[in-house]
């Protein structure tokens, strides 16, 4: 056999261990990353949603007294990570 090739064979059998070990720890990171995103949303989603709610309570009472209905609501993404939140409003 040459030399070379298996050279070259050993060569790409270590880039593919060092690219599997940072595969590796880029998940663990990206893991860590998520818990931490998770915990500080925990922080700050339930005061939004409790002011949505008095908001939302509020906002009927003000469509009410127009013989109206209203509506506010938060609507969350469907991954938590992801931070995506609407405040919708509407009349009808």
């Amino acid at each position: 056999m040459d030399p070379g090739i298996i050279k070259d064979y050993q060569e790409r059998l270590k880039k593919i261990d060092d690219m599997a070990r940072t595969k590796k720890m880029k998940e663990v990171e990206l893991a860590a990353k998520k818990a931490e995103i998770l915990k500080l949303r925990e922080e700050w989603i339930t005061p939004l949603q409790e002011l949505v709610h008095r908001i939302n309570f509020n906002f009927g009472k003000f469509f009410a007294a127009m013989k109206c209905a209203g509506e506010v609501s938060l609507t969350e993404g469907k991954d938590p990570v992801i931070i995506i939140y609407l405040i919708l409003y509407s009349c009808f």
